[in-house]
């Protein structure tokens, strides 16, 4: 379990250990080993933390993810629309395009594009669109990655994790809460980031 300092509310410099755990999309938990680690973070928290998050929320029991990442192959794209604007103008149909791969940024084929997106749907993406592009229709068609999100890369994507989690929603929760019930509802929430 990681640590930071924190100053505590007498200004005496506390280490506090918490876990950060993907909740899904951009919402996090933080998990405490203690209520009094809790209470410290919460009254001194260091301005990077207060930085990457835009709020912090007291946890509740029924929290669950709202939203969720994945992974979108997009086929059927011609060169010539080949752009980012592009493909966070088609995107927008199932979400929000968050980054897209170093390979469809770097056009090393033009075949199919790996996009980002960030979608409040929990059901698997796999559509067929037309598009008309400089008076031509195409077919445009949308399939979400079979790769295991525990198994994503980050680093090849280009993500740009600062700027993602800057509309992130924290949610504080400490460990004693979560024994004394909590837990069965996030049996399901357990991705680590």
């Amino acid at each position: 379990m990681p640590f930071i300092n924190v100053k505590s509310v007498s200004g005496k410099a506390e280490r506090v250990r918490f876990d950060i755990i993907l909740m899904g999309g951009v919402s996090f938990l933080f998990h405490f080993q203690s209520t009094e680690d809790m209470n410290v973070f919460i009254d001194g928290k260091p301005p990077y933390i207060q930085q990457c998050f835009s709020s912090f929320k007291p946890w509740k029991e029924g929290a669950k993810a709202t939203d969720r990442l994945s992974w979108i192959l997009i086929k059927g794209v011609p060169p010539h629309a080949w752009t980012r604007d592009f493909f966070q103008l088609v995107s927008a149909k199932i979400g929000e395009m968050v980054d897209w791969s170093r390979a469809a940024m770097d056009k090393e084929r033009f075949d199919v594009a790996e996009i980002l997106v960030r979608t409040t749907s929990m059901k698997p993406i796999n559509s067929v669109v037309n598009i008309h592009i400089g008076g031509a229709l195409y077919e445009v068609g949308f399939a979400e990655s079979q790769i295991d999100p525990l198994d994503w890369d980050w680093t090849v994507t280009n993500l740009e994790v600062t700027k993602m989690m800057q509309s992130a929603a924290s949610i504080l929760y400490s460990a004693s809460r979560i024994f004394q019930g909590a837990a069965r509802h996030l049996n399901a929430a357990k991705m680590r980031w």
